[in-house]
């Protein structure tokens, strides 16, 4: 297998990765000693209806068999208080 070193200051070895088309989602394996990581980054689609089919393709880019970290801008608020600029869209997914 050939490994890549994600920063030569870590432990991570990344083990494979994959992206969306779109840009939105980047799913990375990587290996920190016996334990495999599955770091997931997003950018969700501010449009709602847009973001309510996002979110149901987001599993596909979970890595099986690692523990699964999900982050990145889910474009999700709660309340107008929550949202500076831009339209507010308040629809619960």
């Amino acid at each position: 297998m050939n490994l890549k070193k994600v920063s030569p200051r870590t432990d991570f070895d990344v083990l494979q990765w994959k992206k969306d088309t779109s840009g939105r989602i980047l799913s990375v394996m990587a290996r920190a000693g016996e334990i495999n990581y599955n770091f997931v980054n997003i950018y969700a689609p501010t449009n709602p209806s847009e973001r309510k089919r996002f979110f149901k393709t987001i599993t596909d880019y979970f890595l099986p068999n690692c523990v699964k970290i999900l982050a990145g801008d889910f474009n999700c608020v709660e309340s107008a208080s929550d949202k500076f600029g831009g339209n507010f869209f308040l629809q619960m997914i």
